[in-house]
């Protein structure tokens, strides 16, 4: 329909809405459809990263919880990656820079206790691992653990033991140390990270110490030692030093695990055998002397002194055996004097007894004065005066 001038006229319904400016390009990528479910979705973009984090907050945020509530001292590490050739970086050759670059990202309580921290508080987070497990000692002690420790790291992982220095004044120890890596970590810093596990092993060393000591001085005895199980079914012998062997003719290993009475034969008595069998179940020490045998079959006298050992340190006295422990003497020689000297009394003794009777001796015939007789008197010493002068 058009009107006068022949334009078109507007049909009847609501008006038509103005013209927009075409959208950006942003809003209409925004503005788009969503994609169809088989189509890949597009990667999330990177979340902003504060200024302070990197290997260490993020190690702290993941280990903290786990470490915190570990009796055992734990510290988490990082190490430069250029110090590790197991992280791609060029390795020290074992001369230590990768422990001493290696500082402190999270160390929990058990950490602080185990340096003697005030409190128990660990180490800051960025001191130097070395620094603080030889706070108290001499200037080159952090250089020396670092070489001890720096092997380890820079192979990936291992387990040694080093001596360290408390804080405070609390005198060296000796630390074992045990160090794992951490997948992944680090790796937007250019550090590796390593968890390492550290335990107090001065006790024990000290104990080995005066065992090998020990063991040193009882192998030189002329004594023959052994130690039985005595909580093992027939007490076999797990022990016997270098006397018993020359002793008994037998070697270590044809002794260990056996009871001892393959050295009885045919003349040990049985009753000092059941003696002793009593006071070992009783748990009492014992010393007997019995006839014993060595390996070509030749006796011997032996005198044997057993007595019990508890378990533990410090355990109380009635406390089960745990270990029985044997000396033995070779008193063959004595035993064979004593018979000699037996033997040559009996002998004296015998040849008394078959020997005659001796008749009995008179008696001494004396002297004695007629009755009435004056008694005879001794004449008196002449009286021997001086000359007249």
């Amino acid at each position: 329909m058009t009107g006068a001038s022949g334009m078109p006229l507007a049909s009847a319904g609501p008006p038509a809405p103005p013209a927009r400016d075409p959208p950006c390009p942003a809003a209409a990528a925004a503005a788009a459809p969503p994609q169809h479910p088989s189509s890949p979705a597009p990667p999330p973009a990177p979340a902003p990263r504060r200024a302070d984090d990197g290997a260490g907050g993020d190690a702290a945020a993941t280990f903290a919880p786990l470490l915190a509530l570990l009796p055992v001292a734990a510290a988490v590490v990082a190490v430069p990656r250029r110090w590790c050739p197991t992280a791609g970086g060029e390795g020290d050759g074992g001369d230590g820079p990768a422990a001493a670059a290696a500082t402190v990202v999270y160390a929990n309580a058990a950490f602080g206790e185990l340096l003697l921290r005030a409190g128990g508080a660990p180490p800051p987070a960025g001191a130097g691992l070395c620094a603080a497990l030889s706070a108290g000692g001499a200037d080159d002690a952090a250089a020396a653990l670092a070489a001890a420790l720096g092997p380890a790291l820079a192979a990936g992982g291992g387990k040694l033991e080093a001596q360290c220095w408390r804080a405070g004044g609390g005198g060296a120890w000796w630390n074992e140390v045990t160090v794992s890596p951490v997948a992944g970590g680090g790796a937007a810093a250019g550090a590796a990270l390593f968890l390492t596990l550290h335990r107090d092993v001065t006790a024990a060393r000290e104990d080995a110490a005066r065992g090998s000591a020990l063991e040193a001085a009882v192998a030189h005895l002329s004594e023959g030692v052994t130690i039985a199980d005595a909580t093992a079914p027939d007490r076999p012998l797990i022990y016997v030093n270098e006397a018993f062997c020359r002793m008994t003719g037998y070697s270590r290993e044809e002794a260990l695990g056996r009871n001892c009475r393959f050295l009885q034969g045919a003349e040990t008595d049985a009753r000092e055998v059941a003696r002793i069998r009593r006071a070992v179940e009783r748990g009492q020490p014992v010393q007997a002397t019995i006839a014993n045998y060595r390996k070509n079959g030749e006796r011997f006298w032996s005198h044997l002194s057993i007595a019990p050992l508890p378990g533990a340190p410090g355990a109380a006295p009635d406390a089960p055996a745990t270990r029985l422990v044997g000396v033995q003497m070779d008193v063959t020689e004595l035993i064979q004097r004593r018979h000699v000297e037996q033997a040559l009394w009996e002998a004296k003794v015998r040849r008394r007894a078959a020997a005659p009777p001796r008749p009995p001796r008179a008696a001494p015939l004396r002297r004695w004065a007629p009755l009435g007789a004056a008694p005879r008197r001794r004449a008196a010493a002449p009286l021997c005066l001086p000359p007249p002068s």
